[in-house]
């Protein structure tokens, strides 16, 4: 079985992107800022993106979504 930080990384190259909720969803990861930090310290290029999105209660939170830098695809 692989490992979270290879299944995310698959998943980079696959779709593009991922979030928290992407990773809780699809791998039951729950911190993936750690396996993100892995990833990079593998000396893998990962774009850190803040996005504002709304929550269900019409609040405003931030988000980080996560991207492959050119050349790790």
């Amino acid at each position: 079985m692989s490992s979270q930080k290879e299944m995310i990384l698959l998943y980079l190259r696959q779709v593009g992107s991922i979030t928290q909720l992407d990773a809780y969803r699809e791998f039951g990861c729950m911190n993936l800022r750690n396996r993100i930090g892995e990833l990079e310290k593998d000396g893998v290029g990962i774009r850190h993106i803040s996005e504002i999105r709304q929550n269900r209660f019409g609040r405003k939170v931030r988000i980080t979504r996560y991207e492959l830098m050119e050349g790790n695809g």
